[in-house]
């Protein structure tokens, strides 16, 4: 509970996760309910291990209580346009989970933008620029960059990583998983005790944090000014690097 708690602390105006938050199955309904309980507003973005074990976006959607699978919400009078990432229909797919924003949903956004008067944070899962981007990255990258004037940030999860850059005037921020890194079967290894991993048989193929990690996103519209404060953690176990893990 640590990361509701401290939303709670500072009572900000809304509460955003960033996608691969939770599969939609009744093991599940105690903690996205956690998530949602409270008096500040909460938005979820669709990622795509959400959708494992044959689970649908509608399904995903109707137990996140998501209004639909992309939408736009004015918060503090900042325009959040939160995007899917899992459009089928990319040109070039080389298989596995979908990682595409196609033609209708385009056409949305590039509206969205057109009509904001208000400045735009741009929020998805799949990251539209830096590494792992969805298949027609430089596509949306040029859309974005047509409004770049009127975009604060846009920010992704998925990666695991801590990456900011910027496009064609559009600043990209990539925050880092809540709880781990994934480092798959090539460096599979315990790094808690047997019963645990009994219990998680996954974790394995991680390297879990010890503490949550989350982000507070602060805007300063008079003075112009944004600002992320985030928490820091240790690994459990052998880091990334000390198991020669290359991304």
């Amino acid at each position: 509970l640590t990361f509701l708690e401290e939303m709670n602390r500072v009572a900000v105006h809304a509460k955003i996760q960033l996608g691969d938050f939770a599969i939609p199955k009744p093991a599940n309904t105690s903690f996205i309910a956690a998530f949602n309980q409270g008096n500040i507003p909460t938005y979820h973005v669709l990622g795509n291990h959400d959708l494992d074990e044959g689970y649908s976006k509608g399904q995903a959607i109707q137990a996140f209580g998501m209004p639909s699978a992309y939408y736009a919400e004015v918060i503090q009078g900042v325009r959040i346009l939160v995007l899917d990432g899992n459009d089928s229909g990319s040109p070039t797919t080389k298989g596995g989970y979908a990682s595409y924003i196609g033609k209708e949903q385009q056409d949305w956004l590039n509206q969205q933008l057109e009509d904001s008067k208000e400045p735009v944070i741009v929020i998805s899962h799949q990251p539209i620029a830096g590494i792992y981007t969805i298949d027609n990255a430089v596509e949306i990258q040029n859309l974005l960059s047509v409004h770049a004037s009127k975009i604060i940030l846009a920010i992704n999860g998925h990666a695991h990583v801590d990456q900011l850059i910027q496009v064609a005037g559009v600043t990209y921020l990539h925050l880092n998983s809540a709880s781990y890194y994934w480092v798959g079967e090539k460096h599979k290894h315990y790094s808690m005790d047997a019963a645990t991993h009994s219990k998680f048989p996954d974790l394995s193929l991680t390297c879990p944090y010890e503490e949550v990690l989350f982000g507070i996103l602060s805007l300063d519209k008079k003075e112009g000014r944004l600002t992320l404060s985030g928490t820091t953690s240790r690994w459990i176990g052998p880091s990334p690097l000390e198991l020669a893990y290359e991304i």
